[in-house]
């Protein structure tokens, strides 16, 4: 069994990203990779929660298995 050190990711949100106007359970993320919440307005929302991403936000994520890191900056950094 390997080990791989997870990495985890924060992305800020720009107000044109995609990504803007979905919940968090929305998100077609890649293997082995999840959100960890948002930070709005200088508070922390739990992806518990799966609130609506706006513009503006920052997603933090882990990448369990660092690989996937550059996918999911890609996935979460999408703009229209």
């Amino acid at each position: 069994m390997s080990f791989h050190q997870p990495k985890l990711v924060q992305v800020w949100i720009q107000p044109h990203n995609r990504n803007c106007g979905h919940n968090i359970s929305e998100l077609c993320l890649p293997q082995q990779c999840r959100i960890v919440g948002l930070i709005r307005q200088g508070k922390v929302i739990f992806a518990n929660e799966d609130p609506v991403i706006c513009g503006n936000d920052f997603v933090v994520a882990v990448a369990v298995n660092p690989i996937f890191l550059p996918e999911l900056k890609v996935c979460l950094e999408q703009a229209r």
